[in-house]
């Protein structure tokens, strides 16, 4: 008997759509279904008996054996699309890694495990290199005629997919490319995966009490709620990780745990680690991994030859057979917050999920973003405190150093080869201390909060920067490379081009950045080995695996970097911190600024004496006064959080409000006026209808950057203390104005981290 099928399409509609299947579906199958007159890819949400006098559309084509998304997959999808006001479709197929979304033919891949089974001198390794020899993926037609050439039947493929030797993708995505170096890592790693795992480490007092008051809350299942560690930089809060989830599978050994890290650059370390902790029980993934072993990661979870996943914001939406404990290490971080498409937060995505799942949360940080401790301190979650290094370790000391005074407006730019010279306003005490530091042997990080070589050309013609010509914003000059370039669309111009459009125009480098300091400090500090690690280095997979491995075992003497050298990371040799550029931060129009720069100015220095020798850090500010920086001066993280929320609560800001962020854009700037126009008198109309008093609305209005990739934006900014008058006006809107003319573009932004 055939079904009525509920469909819900990748695509940005609303709702699921009613279609016929010949065959028994289950919810979270993948079919192939006609939509006006294109063929998409949706996912069954229900089915039923079909009336047979209802016309329905029949599917084209089943794409998968079962269903690839779980019963609590599909509920967090329904509740990420109510939530955040974002098509059902469209979240579920966020939800999957690329190399699955997008079916066009089936590929047989050979997974790294795979890989490492070919090349041993067996009957099934000389089966495997038989059927793949040199190639990674063979198309499905490619490997059947394999099979049949050697006399195996595809049973033989079945089992090598359930021992994960080889799996299956129909994607378009997906294609071989060599195995790199991270790749051969975990390869060698599964290798030796019966090998002893390290021994826990022996608890101090103040762990050893944190970490029974964790396992109570852990354990309590008639009122569970999330956890939230707050630990000082250097307390051992990944020894407390790692004792719950041994303590957890020591209870239930079926238990499944997530991971998650908020960078990259971090994953490295804590695989590192929890790979020795939890031999063979490892899965990992990131955004640097090809598509084949991303998915083949997956698949050791789903599978459950994997008990714990480390992964970043997406790997909340893994596969789990038996998840019941997810870690959110540094919780605070903004990297948990999708910036474009689905703008989820993952942390509170994974609180949702872990309730679904009935499993734990833990939330780990030194620094908690302040709803986390607002939620803590009115008893929504659990407190658990670690307030002292381990081995009585001192919290480095901090010095505040005023900006440089003196300094000239900028460096001439005669040619594209210009010298580098000495236009950074360091300190000669931080020089100094930097030099000291090299000489006694120790390490040292320096952190700029701007990437690039100085911030904008300035043009003395025109008595301006040389601005992007599709965002409102400057372009930032990269020596290196030879270029000016965009941060927001990315958009290059080439510095000898701009050099010959513009002779006799006096330009000038004006600020400086990451790579500017780096050679700066080259010139400055003879014999030490100086490296840059920024978001521009670090998008280059192997560099940042490199670089993090040189330093950790002393090859670089100074690291300069961005904020992306504030998170986390345990070095246990580097004894100096130097921060340069933070009133860029503090002055930042946010109602967040506050909290960023503690969280900065703490996490920084808690990179510093973590190991034997007590670690000492250089702040530059001219705001040395500031509240904020006394604060973090003293690493009082609590009379801080006090401070802040006290003024968020009389300021009407998160947590005490709801708020979200509708952003209208368009590439008329005439049209966009109009429209934005018509909107806020339907919100003043609705408001007075509906009789709204508890609903704060500021615009629409201008962003702080008001042109973004060659359109032009308005933001709308609602709040209020009622979550339900929130959710009424953003339902009502979407309603309202779901079909806006092609050249508009709407977007809703439900708990915005950045308001710009």
């Amino acid at each position: 008997m055939s079904q009525e099928i509920q469909v819900a399409v990748y695509a940005p509609v609303s709702g699921a759509f009613s279609y016929r299947s010949p065959e028994d579906l289950a919810p979270g199958v993948r079919v192939l279904v006609p939509f006006g007159s294109r063929k998409l890819i949706g996912v069954v949400m229900h089915h039923e008996s079909a009336d047979s006098d209802v016309k329905l559309k029949d599917i084209i084509k089943v794409l998968d054996e079962g269903p690839i998304y779980s019963p609590v997959l599909l509920d967090l999808a329904k509740w990420l699309s109510a939530y955040y006001m974002h098509p059902v479709g469209e979240v579920l197929k966020a939800m999957l890694p690329a190399s699955s979304q997008n079916i066009k033919k089936q590929n047989y891949i050979l997974t790294p495990p795979g890989i490492f089974a070919s090349q041993q001198d067996n009957e099934e390794g000389q089966r495997l290199h038989k059927i793949f020899g040199k190639k990674k993926v063979l198309a499905k037609v490619t490997l059947n005629k394999k099979l049949k050439g050697i006399g195996l039947e595809s049973e033989s493929v079945k089992k090598w997919i359930k021992e994960g030797l080889v799996c299956l993708s129909e994607s378009q995505e997906v294609r071989s490319r060599p195995i790199d170096d991270m790749e051969k890592q975990y390869v060698t790693e599964l290798e030796t995966e019966v090998a002893k795992a390290d021994d826990k480490l022996a608890l101090t007092e103040n762990q050893a009490k944190a970490f029974a008051e964790l396992q109570i809350a852990l354990r309590n299942k008639e009122d569970p709620k999330p956890i939230l560690l707050h630990g000082v930089t250097g307390s051992g809060k990944t020894e407390l990780y790692m004792q719950s989830i041994a303590e957890l599978i020591e209870r239930d050994p079926s238990a499944q745990v997530l991971v998650m890290v908020p960078e990259i650059s971090l994953t490295p370390q804590m695989t590192h680690t929890f790979t020795r902790r939890f031999p063979g029980e490892v899965a990992v993934v990131h955004s640097a991994m090809s598509t084949n072993t991303r998915w083949e990661q997956l698949q050791r979870i789903r599978h459950e030859r994997a008990r714990i996943l480390i992964g970043p914001r997406s790997a909340i939406f893994a596969p789990f057979k038996y998840l019941k404990l997810i870690i959110i290490d540094e919780e605070h971080d903004g990297s948990y917050k999708q910036g474009s498409g689905l703008l989820y937060h993952a942390r509170d995505v994974a609180i949702v999920r872990a309730k679904m799942e009935q499993a734990a949360v833990l939330l780990g940080s030194a620094t908690p973003s302040l709803e986390s401790y607002h939620n803590a301190r009115t008893g929504k979650y659990v407190l658990v405190e670690l307030l002292e290094r381990v081995e009585g370790r001192m919290l480095p000391h901090i010095t505040t150093l005023a900006v440089k005074p003196g300094h000239k407006f900028g460096q001439k730019i005669l040619n594209s080869n210009f010298s580098q010279a000495d236009q950074v306003p360091i300190d000669d005490e931080i020089v100094l201390k930097l030099q000291e530091n090299y000489a006694r042997g120790g390490q040292s990080i320096v952190i700029v909060n701007r990437r690039g070589y100085s911030y904008y050309i300035y043009s003395s013609k025109d008595r301006q920067a040389i601005r992007c010509p599709n965002c409102a914003i400057s372009l930032t000059l990269h020596r290196d490379k030879r270029q000016a370039r965009c941060h927001y669309c990315d958009y290059k111009a080439d510095l000898d081009e701009i050099l010959a459009e513009r002779t006799g125009d006096e330009l000038l480098a004006v600020g400086y950045g990451s790579e500017k300091v780096e050679g700066f400090l080259s010139e400055k500090i003879t014999g030490a080995r100086i490296v840059r690690l920024d978001s521009d280095v670090a998008s280059q997979r192997e560099e940042l695996t490199r670089i993090i491995q040189q330093f950790r075992e002393g090859e670089i003497n100074i690291l300069v970097g961005t904020q992306i050298l504030a998170k986390g990371h345990d070095f246990a040799k580097v004894t100096m911190i130097v921060l340069l550029e933070l009133d860029q931060c503090l002055n930042f129009p946010d109602f967040r600024s506050g909290e960023k720069t503690f969280q900065l100015v703490v996490q920084a220095a808690g990179r510093a004496g973590r190991a034997d020798q007590a670690g000492e850090v250089y702040l530059q500010t001219a705001n040395s006064q500031h509240p904020v920086i006394q604060f973090a001066l003293q690493h009082d993280y609590k009379t801080f959080a006090d401070a802040e929320l006290t003024m968020r609560q009389s300021m009407g800001y998160p947590p005490f409000t709801r708020m979200a962020m509708i952003e209208i854009s368009s590439a008329h700037r005439r049209t966009l006026d109009d429209y934005s126009a018509m909107i806020g008198k339907w919100v003043d109309q609705f408001m007075a209808t509906y009789g709204m008093e508890d609903l704060s609305v500021l615009g629409p209005t201008l962003p702080p950057i008001e042109l973004i990739r060659k359109r032009y934006r308005r933001t709308l900014i609602v709040s209020s203390a009622k979550t339900s008058v929130v959710k009424s006006l953003l339902t009502a809107f979407q309603n309202r104005f779901a079909k806006a003319p092609k050249d508009l573009s709407i977007k809703i932004d439900v708990d915005p981290f950045n308001l710009i």
